[in-house]
């Protein structure tokens, strides 16, 4: 371990990635993604990372067990979001995690999963006796998605075999774009908007901890010099000198003591 000498006491570089952290009542990790996008460990309605949790049509903010064209809240001639009122991504109103969670949390977009399937690393492994895959920032932090499947009337199908999860964002007319993955495969997919997929929450890191992001090189007067730069706590509330415990400074984690 690394001893580091700042503001007149002791600091450690710690090598473990920083994990859960809490907003709003609910867990989320941060992958280190750009735009600052943070990721819930856990779907709606799941107690674990491993539970599917509850489905929802695309655009419905409530959870229900029976998923079909008649049943739709838009029906099948697609009252909203559609050619004549042209909306791409689901208004507030539509939103699921926004109306159940409230406090910045929301559906992740297509750009969300798309920065996920870039700049992570899929490790397919098994948690608590479930499958699924370790998804990892290169700042080591990571989630765990698991092969939930999705609900055609009243039946479940793929279950443990293939994943799907709701984003925002419409692609055209009836179909939505979900997250679709499995063993070997992650990727989006273009889904049925009636069909009930599972939704993995986000929340941006604005909304989480009250600040835009760590700048990585400010020491509080903007001329940027290394390890007296400006720090925050875990709940990314900047700190004083006098602060005592882990802090994060530029790209490292430090423990003041």
């Amino acid at each position: 371990m690394k001893r580091l000498i700042f503001s007149g006491f002791t600091l450690l570089a710690l090598s473990t990635p920083l994990q859960a952290q809490v907003a709003g009542g609910h867990e989320y990790v941060d992958l280190g993604l750009s735009g600052g996008v943070l990721w819930a460990t856990c779907n709606m309605g799941a107690a674990a990372a491993e539970q599917a949790g509850d489905r929802y049509a695309w655009g419905e903010p409530t959870a229900k067990t029976t998923f079909t064209w008649d049943s739709y809240r838009f029906g099948p001639d697609l009252s909203k979001y559609n050619a004549t009122d042209g909306k791409k991504v689901l208004d507030t109103d539509d939103d699921a995690v926004e109306q159940a969670w409230g406090g910045g949390w929301r559906m992740p977009t297509f750009l969300d999963i798309w920065n996920l399937y870039m700049y992570c690393t899929w490790t397919w492994t098994e948690r608590n006796g479930v499958a699924g895959y370790e998804v990892k920032g290169n700042n080591g932090n990571s989630i765990f998605l698991a092969p939930t499947g999705y609900c055609d009337t009243t039946t479940v199908k793929d279950m443990g075999t293939e994943g799907y999860m709701w984003t925002k964002s419409l692609d055209k007319d009836t179909i939505a774009i979900a997250l679709y993955f499995r063993q070997g495969t992650h990727i989006w997919r273009s889904t049925n908007r009636y069909l009930g997929l599972p939704i993995r929450p986000v929340i941006d890191k604005a909304a989480a901890t009250g600040i835009d992001d760590v700048n990585m090189n400010d020491n509080g007067n903007g001329n940027g010099k290394g390890h007296a730069g400006t720090r925050y706590n875990l709940q990314g509330q900047r700190v004083g000198a006098d602060y005592r415990g882990i802090v994060v400074v530029g790209r490292r984690k430090l423990l003041a003591r």
